[in-house]
Formats: C-alpha cells, sequence, structure tokens
C-alpha cells in the first residue's frame, strides 16, 4: 500500500471514530434529556457475576423480585461460554503489541469472527467425534447382531440334527 492510501486509511478511520464518539454523546444526552435511567455495565461481567447485575440493575427490578429470584433468573439465562472474550481474545492479542489508544484495545471484528469460528470449529470435531464413536458402537452391535445370529442357527441346527 503507498503511503498515500495508509494516510488516507488512517484519516478515515479516526473520522469514524469521531463519528460514533459524537454519535454516542448525542444519543445519552438525548436519554438524560427525556429522563430515562441509564446505567451501564461492564462486559464481560454483566455475564459472569450475578450478584453485580442484580446490584446494577437494582433500580429497574420491581420490588415484587427478590435478589435470590434475579440471581436464579441470572443463573438460567446467562452463558458465560457465549461471551467473546476472556481466554479467547487474549489468546488473540498475545501475539500484539500493547495499544496505547482505548479505542484500538476493543476487539475488531476480524477477532471477534476469528474467535467465534474458532469455536464453532471445535464444536463441529466435537459432533463429528461423537458422531463417528456413535457410527462405531452402531456397527460392532450388528457384527454382534450377526454373530449372535449365526450362533443361534448353528445350535438349532445342532439341536434338530441331535432329535
Amino acid at each position: 500500500m503507498s503511503p498515500m492510501a495508509a494516510r488516507c486509511f488512517r484519516l478515515i478511520r479516526s473520522i469514524r471514530r469521531a463519528y460514533w464518539r459524537s454519535a454516542f454523546t448525542i444519543l445519552v444526552n438525548r436519554l438524560v434529556l427525556a429522563e430515562v435511567p441509564l446505567i451501564f455495565v461492564a462486559f464481560p461481567r454483566l455475564v459472569q457475576d450475578a450478584d453485580y447485575l442484580v446490584e446494577k440493575l437494582r433500580p429497574l427490578i420491581p420490588s415484587s423480585i427478590t435478589p435470590e429470584q434475579a440471581r436464579r433468573s441470572h443463573g438460567r439465562t446467562a452463558d458465560a461460554s457465549l461471551a467473546r472474550v476472556g481466554r479467547e481474545l487474549n489468546r488473540a492479542r498475545e501475539r500484539q503489541p500493547v495499544a496505547t489508544d482505548p479505542a484500538s484495545s476493543m476487539p475488531t471484528l476480524l477477532e471477534l469472527d476469528n474467535i467465534a469460528l474458532r469455536r464453532e470449529l471445535v464444536r463441529l470435531r466435537n459432533e463429528l467425534t461423537e458422531t463417528e464413536a456413535a457410527r462405531l458402537a452402531l456397527a460392532r452391535s450388528l457384527v454382534w447382531r450377526r454373530l449372535y445370529n449365526r450362533c443361534r442357527r448353528t445350535m438349532r441346527l445342532l439341536i434338530l440334527g441331535a432329535l
């Protein structure tokens, strides 16, 4: 890539960041003016820590719902294994230098897609292993059934021949 194209891409990236910062500021400002309660929660902690989420959402949770009920509901619905962060993202970033810009410390769409693809590959490999094991078990049962039927026929012939 030419130096001019690289500068152009950097300029476009900085314009996009400025646009999204401005759009977010406007959105938050409008919600505050409309007196909509805003609660910011940390991801992935909201999935991993039921007490944290219940405490943060306490102003919005009806008083008829106890914290224990809210925790049980969180336990039924939250699945930390689906969060695309943590170990997977750390593994992907170990090979990269430490970023100084906070916006660049956020995972890129490519990183997130690669993590999701790796997770899907693991799931498919596990499914293939289970399917292969089931196929082998079925093949073994067919072999045993054939052997059993042969023994039964042989025994029948021996018994009939002895009479």
